[in-house]
């Protein structure tokens, strides 16, 4: 649109013929617009269609692009793609806050921030604890994660601080 537009409204295009590094634009193309209610099932009808396209002619899918209205989608329309299709070209980028890695900086930062003479409460230090990238660290140290939020339930700890992990990994030298 906004090219036909340009041709049309500015005087070197109108007697000049429209120049680019392919023909693409010129191409004969087939798109399909499907209207889905939930965001969710919009990544999955695009996981089977990607999965339809493969089973009748693997060939097109080169051609092929997925176009996201919304970059949130991003991870789940990756996991909805099926495991049948071997590689997949995806040039979009995301936001780093919806990362893993940026969740795991911002729980840090909370968790810095909330710290009170008594220590952290428990659903702070819990939020952190349970990110994938505490899990790795500590598993690194032989601690496991799970093992210490059971206790911290099993204890009834409202705030946790130094002293209760010092006390608690004392009590178990192979970690929690």
């Amino acid at each position: 649109m906004f090219i036909s537009k340009h041709k049309k409204s500015w005087p070197f295009l109108k007697s000049n013929p429209l120049k680019g590094i392919s023909d693409n634009y010129r191409e004969k193309k087939n798109i399909r617009v499907v209207g889905i209610p939930k965001s969710i099932a919009q990544t999955k009808y695009v996981g089977d269609l990607i999965n339809q396209i493969q089973e009748t002619n693997p060939k097109q899918l080169e051609g092929t692009a997925v176009i996201l209205g919304d970059e949130s989608l991003l991870n789940p329309l990756l996991n909805s793609i099926p495991k049948t299709i071997a590689s997949v070209n995806i040039t979009m980028g995301q936001k780093l806050d919806l990362t893993g890695l940026a969740t795991f900086f911002s729980n840090f930062i909370d968790l810095h921030l909330a710290v009170t003479r008594k220590g952290w409460f428990y659903t702070d230090f819990t939020a952190f604890i349970n990110n994938p990238y505490s899990i790795a660290l500590l598993g690194i140290s032989d601690i496991k994660a799970e093992k210490l939020i059971s206790h911290i339930h099993q204890k009834n700890w409202i705030y946790i601080s130094n002293r209760e992990l010092r006390q608690y990994s004392d009590s178990n030298p192979r970690g929690f």
